[in-house]
């Protein structure tokens, strides 16, 4: 990004406002001592975990001072720089987190920091950072070399109160959004719990067991099954509203534990941790943990949809929870889950409450892609205006 900057604006190289320094610490094995990193892209300096000096395998660490520049050698490229703030003052780090003193006369740390977000000073280090390893260190003086724009300091302060009110705004958007998907989300179970409890008044309760099989479709390593096939797993169902959010396309053959196998029109039910309440009505042939459950519903008792919407139902999150509450990591074991009762109305009226729910899910889905498009938006918001305020014209 080599550009023409406004008049009082100069190309400065970052050694003319930073310098190496090194704070040797020489460990001992019984003393602590706090470490860090520094995230990619410009996400900035972070703690790590704390460590006795016999747990070091270095004999000798560098300790990080407030307002230091810090770099990962390894992944500077990668935007890892950052900026020492106070309660990462005095961690270590080894010889590939180089430390650099700012003149905090000429530079504004804000501003650094910001600029470490631009994909133009990405490319800058990964120039910088070229060799025949993915893992090539820079040389801590060629990262000095990089030029980059240095306005009056004044003017870096303007430029950066007005980044921050845009980020607070963004963050703001954001978290509005959030709520309203979190209130969207509440109203949407306080409505299935309405439902259920006035289908239970209405037609009475009755166990799970007998309303699906368990499909017990084991692949072991040992049968030698080759091939491609999907994955869903745990995390690739979204709490409450049983939409899957993604999956894995897998080598059978590479495998290392035990899956199940599902089909369309099946109920994969998460039974780990079943306050998660991850219920998805299968739309593939698959593969799923053995953390889940694979159910076929009967249909001449129960549509498969209105089973599942029931299993999502805090009527059943209520009656699960009571089962496993003791346990610490909780599991509703196969016979347990037969024991949770259920209102089945018959199947014309299952048929209407499948259809008004799926219209709630509708209205939750829309919002949900809004909040989509709009972080979208916002998320290309900010690196177009950092590459204005770089360029001098913000």
């Amino acid at each position: 990004m080599r550009s023409e900057l406004p008049s009082a604006w100069m190309w400065e190289p970052i050694r003319r406002i930073a310098k190496p320094v090194r704070r040797p610490v020489l460990i001992e094995n019984d003393e602590q001592y706090r470490t860090m990193g520094v995230k990619w892209w410009g996400e900035g300096a972070y703690a790590r975990e704390t460590k006795f000096g016999h747990e070091i395998k270095a004999g000798k660490l560098f300790k990080a001072s407030v307002n230091d520049l810090v770099i990962n050698r390894i992944w500077v490229r990668h935007g890892s720089s950052g900026v020492i703030n106070e309660a990462l003052a005095g961690c270590v780090v080894t010889q590939d987190f180089p430390t650099f003193e700012l003149n905090l006369n000429r530079v504004s740390t804000s501003w650094l920091l910001y600029m470490f977000k631009t994909k133009w000073f990405w490319e800058e280090c990964e120039v910088k950072s070229r060799g025949t390893s993915g893992r090539q260190r820079i040389n801590p003086e060629e990262y000095l070399d990089i030029e980059i724009p240095l306005p009056p300091l004044d003017e870096q302060r303007r430029i950066v109160a007005k980044l921050d009110a845009l980020a607070a705004r963004v963050e703001q958007a954001l978290a509005l959004q959030q709520a309203a998907i979190e209130a969207r989300e509440q109203w949407l179970m306080a409505s299935m719990k309405a439902i259920f409890a006035e289908l239970a008044s209405a037609y009475g309760q009755r166990p799970l067991k007998g309303l699906f099989s368990f499909r017990y479709d084991l692949i072991r390593p040992k049968d030698k099954v080759t091939g491609e096939m999907r994955f869903i797993g745990l995390q690739h169902i979204e709490p409450h509203t049983g939409r899957r959010i993604g999956a894995d396309v897998v080598q059978v053959e590479e495998l290392a534990g035990r899956k199940f196998r599902f089909s369309p029109g099946e109920i994969v039910y998460g039974y780990l941790r079943p306050y998660l309440n991850k219920v998805w009505v299968a739309d593939c042939d698959g593969l799923c943990s053995v953390d889940q459950y694979v159910l076929r519903a009967d249909n001449s008792q129960v549509r498969t949809d209105y089973l599942a919407y029931a299993m999502r139902s805090p009527l059943f999150l209520e009656q699960s929870a009571a089962k496993t509450g003791l346990l610490t990591l909780p599991r509703l074991r196969s016979g347990l889950l037969e024991e949770i009762e259920i209102p089945v109305p018959p199947l014309d009226k299952q048929a209407c409450i499948i259809d008004h729910l799926d219209k709630l899910q509708a209205k939750m889905g829309e919002l949900k892609q809004m909040q989509i498009v709009t972080k979208q938006e916002l998320d290309a918001l900010l690196p177009s205006v950092l590459d204005k305020a770089f360029r001098g014209e913000l």
